[in-house]
């Protein structure tokens, strides 16, 4: 759609989004799992951002 919006397919990209998305379930937490959850997400954060450095580093290895 961004690219879409950049060559002029999608004047609108607000309205492109309205037209495209659609969603089929809205999905709540579950009250007893909010605490578990906001414990845990720290860690997920920090393994987001090593993994994302890992595999920056994997790709250059793999460029060589």
């Amino acid at each position: 759609m961004i690219v879409g919006h950049k060559v002029g397919v999608f004047p609108d990209l607000t309205k492109a989004v309205e037209q495209i998305v659609k969603v089929n379930e809205i999905i709540q937490p579950v009250d007893e799992w909010v605490e578990a959850y906001d414990r845990l997400y720290p860690f997920y954060v920090d393994m987001y951002q090593h993994l994302d450095k890992d595999l920056k580093r994997l790709k250059e290895v793999m460029e060589i």
